[in-house]
């Protein structure tokens, strides 16, 4: 694992679209109130990992949301004294954060770019406003956390 400082890119049109497609927010044409602020919390752009790079990692705080544009990722969890244990991986589309946002709790797990990737961050607050008013975000977030903490859960037995 490498410990390089991400590097921040532009962000297009397209990728504005297609973020707005996947949180269930109207398009960045016709924006709709919830995804301004989205948008505006935005750091300056998109971040770009590099293949072995640590996104995340576990014991960290969970301040923030990751939504992955390109690439993907391998989560990965330690297990006492052993080497950490791979909980599964991550592609475009998938995010992850969510334990650490939704619980207020540290990172549960340490998240390693697999390939070349492209990565929304968001910050918790402004991640909550948008929620806030779509449920169905919310939602999706939660079903997700649910999931994965069963998982971990099923790993410690």
């Amino acid at each position: 694992m490498i410990d390089n400082e991400p590097v921040k890119t532009a962000v297009s049109p397209t990728d504005l679209d297609w973020l707005a497609e996947k949180l269930g927010v109207h398009s960045t044409t016709g924006l709709n109130c919830a995804f301004e602020p989205l948008l505006s919390a935005m750091p300056s752009g998109m971040f770009i990992y590099p293949a072995g790079s640590v996104v995340l990692r576990e014991g960290e705080p969970g301040r923030d949301i990751c939504i992955i544009r390109s690439g993907s990722v391998s989560v990965s969890r330690k297990t006492g004294l052993a080497a950490p244990v791979e909980l599964g991986r991550l592609q475009e589309g998938d995010f992850f954060g969510e334990l650490g946002f939704l619980m207020k709790t540290p990172r549960t797990a340490t998240v390693t770019a697999e390939t070349e990737c492209r990565i929304f961050r968001f910050p918790a607050d402004s991640f909550a406003a948008i929620c806030a008013k779509n449920p169905a975000l919310e939602r999706k977030l939660r079903q997700t956390a649910q999931i994965r903490l069963e998982k971990i859960f099923l790993e410690q037995l």
